[in-house]
């Protein structure tokens, strides 16, 4: 499989857009807000090079994110979040744990 830039895939998106939708490339292109010399480029140039439009060029990934999440600190403390906070409260908590002078 062939993986292509950001700028391909736009391309490639488009071409399958068009594919589906009935209209004439010229017609799609104007619709669309597309220029098209770059769309009709792009199809040719994706053609020569053996791309096909519905092929899969990124493999996408599912970020998936735990239910619960823990931080257990060094002193035993445990603290429980149901989703991730939000990265500046946790910087501001980090630099807080670093001015707590913990006596035991």
């Amino acid at each position: 499989m062939k993986t292509l830039s950001l700028k391909d895939q736009y391309w490639k998106d488009h071409i399958n857009k068009w594919k589906s939708s009935g209209l004439s490339q010229a017609n799609y292109c104007r619709k669309a807000g597309i220029n098209f010399k770059s769309f009709s480029s792009r199809k040719s140039s994706f053609k020569k090079q053996g791309v096909s439009s519905t092929e899969e060029l990124f493999i996408p990934v599912k970020k998936t994110i735990p239910k619960k999440i823990i931080i257990k600190l060094s002193s035993g403390l445990e603290l429980l979040f149901d989703e991730l906070p939000e990265v500046n409260w946790f910087g501001k908590f980090i630099k807080q744990l670093g001015d707590i002078n913990v006596i035991n």
